[in-house]
C-alpha cells in the first residue's frame, strides 16, 4: 500500500465529506471532546487541514449532542483568561489550523450528558455551503499521538 492510499483511507475515518465530492483538500484529525463536569458546556478539538489552493472558512458547526456550537477562542490578557467568540475561521491555502485547549475550540453549549469513550458526530459548516461529518471521542484528556514523543507525527 503506497503512502497517499495510506494518508487517504487514514483521513477517511476522521471525515467523512457530504459535499465534497472531489475534495479530499480538506483533512481533518486529532479530534476529541473534553469530557465536561456535569450541567457543563463541553469543548472539541482538532486539527484541519486545508490541502486546496484556495483558502477556506470554517463557519459553524453542529451536532445532535448538543443545543448549539460556537466557535471560541481563549485567550490571556492582563493575566485573566478569557473566551472570545469567533464568527468564523480561516484555513489558508495548503495549511492547518489547531483547536487545542487553551486555544481554539468548539463549544458545545448545553450538551447531553457525555461518557468517556463514546464517539459523537460533529457536523463542521464551510462558508462555500459545504460540510463535512467528523467523530470525536470523548476523553479526559489529548489523545495521544505518539507514544512519549509528544510530537506531531508528519508521514
Amino acid at each position: 500500500m503506497t503512502l497517499k492510499r495510506f494518508l487517504v483511507l487514514v483521513s477517511a475515518f476522521f471525515l467523512i465529506p457530504t459535499q465534497w465530492a472531489a475534495a479530499g483538500e480538506i483533512m481533518v484529525d486529532q479530534s476529541w471532546v473534553m469530557l465536561p463536569p456535569p450541567n457543563s458546556a463541553a469543548a472539541g478539538f482538532m486539527n484541519i487541514r486545508n490541502h486546496s489552493d484556495e483558502a477556506v472558512t470554517l463557519v459553524g458547526a453542529e451536532t445532535a449532542s448538543a443545543k448549539r456550537i460556537e466557535i471560541h477562542r481563549s485567550q490571556i490578557s492582563d493575566g485573566v483568561a478569557r473566551m472570545e467568540r469567533l464568527e468564523e475561521v480561516s484555513i489558508p491555502a495548503h495549511e492547518s489550523v489547531v483547536f487545542s485547549p487553551k486555544g481554539m475550540h468548539l463549544m458545545l453549549i448545553d450538551p447531553i450528558p457525555l461518557n468517556e469513550g463514546e464517539t459523537i458526530s460533529i457536523q463542521l459548516k464551510f462558508e462555500s455551503g459545504a460540510d463535512a461529518l467528523v467523530k470525536a471521542m470523548v476523553q479526559r484528556r489529548p489523545p495521544v499521538e505518539d507514544a512519549g514523543s509528544g510530537h506531531h507525527s508528519h508521514h
